[in-house]
Order: structure tokens, then C-alpha cells, then sequence
């Protein structure tokens, strides 16, 4: 299997998952659950496949980003949709589109951030920022985001979103989601500062462990 194949098999598998928890009842939310841990599982097999093979580069790492994030839209997307069809009225269904809306202006404020100050298109640079902003000031605030971020990594948050899935409550799916972009933009507002500095770090100590890698090869 290449890499690509393996973006592909991941995004399928995310699509499905979109449209089971677009579904009601409490089998569809458990599948959920388990399909979206799935795709998270598989997120990672593309990259390993990748440099097992030698096959690297900055297109691959930019599928790879396009497929995680259209995954997690799709997921939440459905999630919400799912969720006001469950509880009906009017509020669920104006919670969704809130929550649908700060998600993509939360995503598009990561992806310029990334674009900004990454080497590469991985999303992964923001939390790597952010524990680096949180180790060079020592801010309480900052080692408490920090935490936060790491809740919020893919493999981590799919399992959290499996447990949720099996209490059957379906509005912890909207909890969830607003308690990460809620947490993702206070970082980002409040220690907008700090957070560039370490993304100046972060990408000097990249740059040099490239070259330093390039010399030895």
C-alpha cells in the first residue's frame, strides 16, 4: 500500500463515520465512536508508510493535513446533525451551526498560523508552539493550555470521543467540540506573542536538525 492509498482509505473511512453519526439512535453514536477512532488510527499510517518507503515530501504532508482535517469537519459535522435530529427544536439545529462555524474559523486560524511559521503543513507544529510557549515562560496559563492541547491531539481526543459516544449522550459531541475551539482561540488570543516566539524556535531547531541530517547523508 503507498501512502496516498492509505490518505484515501483514511478519508473514506472518516466519510463513513460523517454519515453514521448523522443517524439516530445509540448504535449509530457507538459506531461513531469506533469509526472515528478508526480514521484516527489509520491518519497515522500514511506518514509511517511514507518514510518507511522513503517517500517523503511536502505534497504528501499536504494530503495528509487536507485528509485529517476534512475528516474531523466531516465528523463533527455529522456529529451535530445527528444530534439536532435527535433532540429536535430549534436550539440544537442553531448550536450546530455555531459550533460548525467556529470550528472552520478555528481550523482556517490554525492552517495561517502553520503556513506562517511551519516547515511543513502538519498540524501537529501548533501544539509543539504551544508547549514550547508554555516551557520558555514557565506561564501557568500557557502549561495549562498546553495540557489542554494535548487532550485535544487526534489520538487522544478519538478516544475521548469513543467514550463519549458509548454513554449514549449525544450532546457531549457539541460539548466536546466547543470546549476545544473555545480553548484553541483564548490560546490563540491571549498569547498570540509568545506563541510566535516559540513558533521561531520550534522552526530554527527544525531547519537545523534538516541540515544537520542532510550533512550526514
Amino acid at each position: 500500500m503507498s501512502a496516498t492509498t492509505a490518505s484515501v482509505l483514511t478519508l473514506l473511512v472518516g466519510l463513513v463515520c460523517a454519515w453514521t453519526a448523522s443517524q439516530r439512535g445509540y448504535v449509530a453514536l457507538v459506531a461513531t465512536g469506533l469509526l472515528f477512532h478508526l480514521a484516527s488510527v489509520l491518519d497515522g499510517v500514511d506518514g509511517e508508510i511514507a518514510r518507511a518507503t522513503l517517500t517523503e515530501s511536502k505534497a504528501g504532508a499536504r494530503v495528509d493535513t487536507i485528509v485529517d482535517q476534512v475528516t474531523y469537519v466531516t465528523c463533527f459535522a455529522g456529529a451535530m446533525i445527528g444530534w439536532a435530529r435527535e433532540a429536535g427544536g430549534t436550539v440544537p439545529v442553531t448550536v450546530a451551526a455555531i459550533t460548525g462555524v467556529a470550528l472552520l474559523l478555528s481550523l482556517l486560524r490554525a492552517g495561517r498560523f502553520v503556513a506562517a511559521h511551519a516547515t511543513n503543513a502538519s498540524f501537529v507544529f501548533v501544539d509543539r508552539a504551544v508547549r514550547r510557549a508554555a516551557a520558555d515562560t514557565g506561564r501557568l496559563p500557557l502549561r495549562l493550555a498546553a495540557a489542554s492541547f494535548t487532550l485535544l491531539r487526534r489520538d487522544l481526543f478519538a478516544v475521548i470521543f469513543l467514550a463519549a459516544s458509548l454513554t449514549g449522550l449525544r450532546a457531549l459531541m457539541p460539548a466536546l467540540i466547543l470546549a476545544g475551539v473555545a480553548i484553541a482561540n483564548l490560546t490563540f488570543g491571549f498569547f498570540s506573542r509568545e506563541l510566535v516566539a516559540a513558533a521561531g524556535t520550534e522552526r530554527a531547531e527544525a531547519v537545523l536538525r534538516q541540515a544537520t541530517s542532510e550533512v550526514r547523508c
